[in-house]
């Protein structure tokens, strides 16, 4: 009894010596993301605004990561049946992964895919607001500059199937910058 006991004990003093190993070798790190959005809404014609997001992500592995972004997407006007003004927008939650490919120690490519909760604001009694889940993909390119500072430039596109009101798409393209913590 007493040498069941002592193997329990050794092999979780192991077990959490591996998880503290794991968790210092991986990073924590701040996302600061500027750029454009393309967002396309049926039957709302309106211009390229500017985006905003900030996140937070974590470095599972050389090879993976996970993130949490919330982005604003701006806002797209428009005059819908030469009298009423319409106002469009968009904010989401993303929860991605992203797998690299490393070119050297201070390049990397990446994709991402994940899942985006939007919400679609529309300042029109014609069209109710909506919101949704739906998936997000992208592919970039991130460069280190110095060992807690990364730069990242990103294409990305969301399609969003709402229940209520417009399907809309966002096609975002953006430069992000990283700071490991």
């Amino acid at each position: 009894m007493n040498k069941t006991i002592q193997a329990v004990i050794v092999s979780s003093i192991l077990s959490f010596s591996s998880a503290v190993s794991a968790f210092e070798e991986s990073s924590l790190y701040l996302i600061g993301e500027l750029g454009k959005a393309d967002t396309d809404v049926e039957g709302i014609d309106g211009d390229d605004d500017d985006m905003l997001a900030v996140g937070i992500g974590y470095q599972l592995h050389q090879y993976v990561s996970a993130e949490a972004i919330w982005s604003d997407f701006g806002t797209i006007s428009d005059t819908v049946n030469d009298a009423t003004e319409v106002d469009v927008e968009v904010e989401s939650l993303s929860l991605s992964i992203h797998g690299y490919y490393n070119r050297s120690s201070q390049l990397v490519l990446y994709v991402r895919i994940g899942l985006d909760i939007w919400d679609m604001d529309i300042s029109s009694s014609d069209l109710p607001s909506d919101s949704g889940v739906d998936f997000v993909w992208g592919a970039g390119i991130n460069y280190q500059l110095i060992e807690r500072l990364a730069i990242r430039g990103e294409l990305a596109t969301r399609s969003f199937q709402a229940d209520q009101s417009t399907d809309a798409e966002v096609n975002s393209w953006k430069l992000s910058l990283l700071y490991k913590l």
